[in-house]
């Protein structure tokens, strides 16, 4: 599974507000910078002995393939000890007609359920956003009034991804910085040091037996590869 790349730029000016102005000015696009910090976390992590098919893996509340008219709830995942703050839904078929409503669910012991988030599908396409907390457990509700659809919902880990983020981030303030200890070049040099920072320390969980669920031996860190399978 390659890098997720589902950060957007309204996750990135929420770091740093006060340059808000400054760097979205009229119709500025950093999107070469994203594929940029991408292509370096990926390089980085190889080169530091990780297989980008293995990391990242996705805990799948619903695969595609069928479409559905009609109210229905997930069965609960297995137990996952990730931290997976991203929640990916990515409609494939859409109907218009009636609502179809995504409740997402947590639970720590299978028995007390707690709603995380509501949305709503409106067309085919991706919602996505980060959850404030992770459980072992997650289901979905659904509600379906009318037309049909087909999706599949997934929560990905994110410590990879705020990886991506700091380098992004770092790249963006790199190119409009003029002089040293500006004000984009101050924000260039703490971003970097977060980079850092979290590449020594952030654990990296990896999909090793391929059975779509990652145990709790199933991790590393970037100092310590392949000591704890």
């Amino acid at each position: 599974m390659p890098l997720e790349e589902y950060l957007t730029e309204t996750e990135l000016k929420s770091c740093i507000p006060e340059l808000h102005r400054f760097l979205w000015s009229e119709e500025e696009d950093y999107s070469m910078q994203k594929l940029q910090a991408l292509s370096e976390v990926r390089t980085e992590l190889i080169s530091r002995g990780f297989k980008p098919a293995e990391i990242m893996p996705r805990l799948y509340l619903r695969h595609a393939g069928v479409t559905e008219t009609t109210d229905h709830q997930t069965a609960p995942t297995g137990e996952d000890e990730a931290a997976r703050l991203r929640y990916v839904l990515d409609v494939k078929v859409f109907t218009a007609g009636g609502l179809k409503t995504f409740i997402l669910e947590g639970s720590n012991d299978k028995s007390s359920w707690y709603e995380l988030e509501t949305r709503k599908a409106e067309a085919i396409g991706i919602v996505t956003f980060l959850l404030k907390g992770s459980y072992l457990y997650y289901r979905l509700r659904v509600t379906i009034t009318g037309g049909a659809i087909d999706y599949e919902a997934f929560l990905c880990d994110t410590g990879i991804e705020r990886l991506v983020m700091y380098k992004w981030l770092e790249l963006i303030l790199l190119d409009r910085f003029t002089e040293e200890n500006d004000q984009y070049h101050l924000k260039m040099k703490y971003f970097r040091s977060e980079y850092e920072l979290l590449l020594n320390k952030i654990k990296i969980w990896e999909d090793d037996d391929g059975d779509g669920h990652v145990s709790r031996s199933e991790y590393n860190t970037t100092t310590n590869i392949r000591i704890l399978k």
